[in-house]
């Protein structure tokens, strides 16, 4: 029930495919199957099931992912989003 996962944003960062919780903040930030993947909390079967999923994805499937989340980092966790977003506060 991670309120805001930095770790999920640094994840997507580093290049690396993200897993998170359906639960929280944490589907504001992963989509299911468009920039990570999902699973439901406590779920170990599906979690070990989204693992497979994902280590056994097709480099082309895994390069739309990373772009996809590139370019949610880019629209929702850009440096410059949150220096306009603090501007238009203040």
């Amino acid at each position: 029930n991670e309120t805001f996962g930095l770790v999920l944003i640094e994840a997507m960062a580093a290049g690396c495919l993200t897993i998170g919780t359906n639960a929280g903040g944490v589907p504001e930030i992963i989509h299911h199957k468009k920039n990570g993947f999902l699973y439901e909390p406590f779920n170990v079967k599906e979690l070990v099931n989204t693992l497979d999923i994902v280590l056994n994805l097709p480099a082309e499937e895994c390069s739309n992912i990373r772009a996809n989340a590139n370019k949610t980092l880019a629209e929702k966790f850009s440096r410059d989003r949150f220096i306009r977003q603090i501007l238009e506060n203040y």
